[in-house]
């Protein structure tokens, strides 16, 4: 029998630095995209307010980039109960496909060697704070409704332990693509694709709407869009002689 070798390498951890010229641009610009998006006025949980005048200075508590963190979570804790509602349901679509906590993981790797790792780990915790509820009574309401429309219609989930069962699961599938989307702003453009696309994915494609995808980059590529278009519409035509369709 040949031995099997293996070994595990961390990255060995970087200090935080300021992000360049062109990395703080694209970070204010993607900052401003999205608070002009927010619904207004915007009463923020405490400790998740925006800032007025966003710093992108290296030292604060999720890194360079805590103002586009902040502005993510808002996005979330803006959201209706409807769209509450949606985004459990694209995180469980998710999380029955994989794992809707994969891009958070990632994140955790790419951000040891920009020293942004306990930047991760304050994160996680202020968003299971944030989670559950006990910010914003405001909130806390939203959340009873979004249970509400989330709840089978089974009898058995209307009240007692199975109801109370199902809560804390949607909560759990909250928490997770809160932490999973903000987790990728920490990094900035330092996230890669993979991680981007799988952590931004759920709260975008609930924003987009149901069947459009979020952005070019979540759609496939032009060449398997070419090759399914090939296959579904390209018209059958009968082969003479023999009464079958050939395409």
């Amino acid at each position: 029998m040949l031995p099997v070798r293996w070994s595990l390498e961390r990255a060995p951890r970087g200090e935080r630095r300021d992000l360049r010229p062109d990395e703080e641009a694209s970070a204010r610009t993607a900052y401003d995209e999205i608070v002009c998006a927010l619904p207004q006025p915007l009463p923020a949980p405490p400790g998740w307010e925006l800032p007025d005048e966003p710093s992108f200075e290296p030292d604060q508590r999720y890194g360079p980039c805590t103002p586009l963190v902040l502005a993510r979570a808002a996005q979330i804790w803006s959201m209706s109960a409807e769209l509450l509602a949606e985004l459990t349901v694209v995180a469980n679509e998710v999380d029955a496909g994989g794992s809707v906590r994969y891009a958070a993981a990632c994140a955790a790797a790419e951000a040891r060697p920009l020293g942004l790792d306990d930047a991760l780990e304050r994160l996680s915790r202020d968003v299971a704070g944030l989670c559950e509820m006990k910010t914003s009574p405001r909130w806390a309401g939203t959340w009873k409704e979004t249970v509400r429309l989330c709840v089978s219609d089974d009898p058995d989930f209307q009240t007692g332990d199975a109801r109370r069962e199902f809560a804390i699961g949607l909560r759990g599938l909250l928490r997770d693509a809160t932490y999973a989307a903000t987790s990728v702003a920490v990094l900035g453009a330092h996230a890669t694709r993979p991680t981007r696309l799988a952590g931004l994915g759920p709260l975008l494609a609930t924003i987009a709407g149901e069947g459009v995808a979020p952005g070019e980059d979540w759609t496939a590529d032009k060449q398997v869009v070419q090759a399914l278009r090939l296959v579904l519409f390209v018209p059958l035509r009968v082969n003479p002689g023999e009464g079958c369709p050939t395409s």
